[in-house]
């Protein structure tokens, strides 16, 4: 069985990113000269919970899924004691959370993707 999301390693920021093998994902900035279709994880474990979740919903176990029916935004304020920032989370319908962003713009391209590859 092939994967439609797949794990790789990327040295130049000695990170774990998650690619969409269809490139239908937002494109997610490595450098200033190289984007992949995917999103950038903290460590492997991260992406592999990620990767079994997309795959789950969007691929071959889909019907495993199908009470995921939309995804909601949520803005969430945070302060420390000289300064605040925002983060951005996606959370499906059944309160799972899905990616968090502290950029705005990424974490609404994010949920685009999500409805539309879940309407597919």
């Amino acid at each position: 069985m092939s994967y439609r999301f797949i794990i790789k390693y990327c040295n130049i920021l000695d990170s774990v990113f998650l690619i969409d093998t269809l490139g239908r994902m937002p494109e997610t900035q490595i450098h200033s000269e190289l984007s992949v279709h995917g999103l950038d994880c903290d460590d492997r474990e991260r992406a592999e919970e990620r990767q079994k979740y997309y795959e789950n919903l969007f691929g071959f176990q889909r019907p495993l899924f199908q009470e995921v029916t939309g995804f909601e935004l949520r803005t969430r304020k945070w302060v420390s004691s000289d300064f605040y920032s925002f983060y951005y989370d996606i959370f499906d319908n059944t309160g799972r959370h899905v990616i968090r962003s502290s950029d705005l713009r990424l974490a609404f391209e994010f949920k685009e993707w999500l409805e539309k590859e879940l309407s597919i």
